[in-house]
């Protein structure tokens, strides 16, 4: 007498579906929700607050590795990343046309022997060589010369802090 089993109710939907439709469970054989159910609860959930931390935390984690790091490197190569990121750049300079006046000025003075290459200085939070000028002031027209030397991963903490970096100028 065979016993095998070929379908299942979800528990969910309540409709009875083929094994192929539910995915893999370790210990009873195969998950309790369909995968179409499984697949809308997860969207569910990334739309949550806590969904959208916890999914951003796993990919910075996974960008940290070497696999990850490839990965992003192809992907902001290939066709589609390039597009991808053409839009957001767009929309980053439709949205803040100040920043961009401002990095516009700061450059033109670096070009014309007002200001000196940010690379000619130190870092004022870490000491490592400078590579970029933060507008501590703001972008107003009077504060767009207003700028200190920063390297890059002192730039980013400052643009976008996490909660452990304590940033100060």
């Amino acid at each position: 007498m065979d016993t095998t089993i070929v379908a299942k109710a979800c528990t969910f939907c309540k409709k009875i579906k083929p094994l192929s439709d539910f995915y893999k469970h370790r210990r009873n054989g195969y998950q309790s929700h369909c995968k179409t159910c499984q697949l809308a609860n997860v969207k569910a959930y990334r739309r949550t607050e806590r969904g959208r931390s916890v999914s951003n935390a796993a990919s910075a984690r996974y960008q940290q590795t070497a696999r990850g790091q490839v990965i992003n490197l192809a992907y902001r190569q290939s066709t589609h990343g390039k597009a991808i990121r053409a839009k957001a750049t767009q929309r980053f300079r439709i949205a803040h046309p100040d920043r961009i006046q401002a990095s516009v000025a700061v450059k033109d003075a670096v070009r014309r022997g007002i200001l000196m290459p940010p690379t000619s200085f130190q870092c004022k939070m870490c000491d490592n060589t400078a590579e970029h000028y933060h507008h501590h002031k703001g972008y107003e027209e009077e504060h767009k010369l207003d700028v200190v030397p920063l390297c890059h991963v002192c730039h980013v903490s400052i643009h976008h802090p996490t909660p452990s970096s304590s940033v100060g100028l």
